[in-house]
């Protein structure tokens, strides 16, 4: 997924379960690009960058879930990616973790969840 992220633009993607044929999640890669200070402003020890990639998830325990994903796969500019169960299952868990850092009124915006992934 990462790798797609070359320009600024909205990448969009179904992540399916390849042993159930079903999708797990819906992930919108919508920056590319973020660094994030890793370490105390309080303190005395050094603070570190570290770059991520913004989205935008929803999950398959999510309420229109379903929906939103049939309408997804449907959409031509949507990538289709087949993954093992317990690969679908440790993005899921890596999104909803990193998804806490955000603000609990930033968290969440047109039913899609916001997070980071490491680069």
């Amino acid at each position: 997924m990462l790798g797609h992220a070359s320009a600024h633009a909205v990448y969009k993607f179904v992540i399916e379960s390849r042993e159930k044929c079903r999708p797990v999640a819906v992930v919108h890669l919508v920056g590319w690009n973020a660094e994030i200070q890793i370490g105390s402003l309080c303190s005395d020890e050094t603070s570190t960058f570290e770059r991520y990639a913004k989205v935008m998830f929803t999950k398959k325990d999510d309420i229109g879930f379903e929906s939103f994903a049939t309408k997804s796969l449907k959409d031509d500019t949507t990538e289709l990616i087949s993954l093992p169960e317990d690969d679908c299952d440790e993005l899921v868990h890596i999104l909803t973790r990193n998804s806490l850092f955000i603000p609990p009124q930033l968290r969440t915006i047109s039913g899609l969840t916001r997070s980071l992934l490491q680069m």
